[in-house]
């Protein structure tokens, strides 16, 4: 069976975006993969092919929200930088 283009960033995208909400409420060391990739609607054997380990998901959780802080900080700088003019 064939997927769509993108199907596999969508998926790793899911599971990161599961992953966050997890860790943030439950703690990186409380979350369990089984968790994770059932609330994302997945199987666990999928979660290998998106990632070589619970910490490279840990890892990718961090930078993503880290971008998502920036990105944020950058949209109201220039909401700012707007305003004053």
């Amino acid at each position: 069976m064939r997927f769509e283009n993108g199907h596999n960033e969508n998926t790793r995208r899911r599971i990161i975006d599961v992953a966050s909400k997890c860790f943030r409420s439950e703690g990186a060391a409380a979350s369990g993969l089984a968790g994770i990739m059932s609330a994302a609607g997945l199987t666990n054997g999928a979660f290998y092919r998106h990632f070589e380990s619970k910490e490279a998901l840990v890892r990718e959780t961090i930078v993503s929200a880290l971008n998502d802080q920036l990105a944020n900080l950058e949209q109201a700088q220039t909401a700012d930088l707007e305003r004053v003019r």
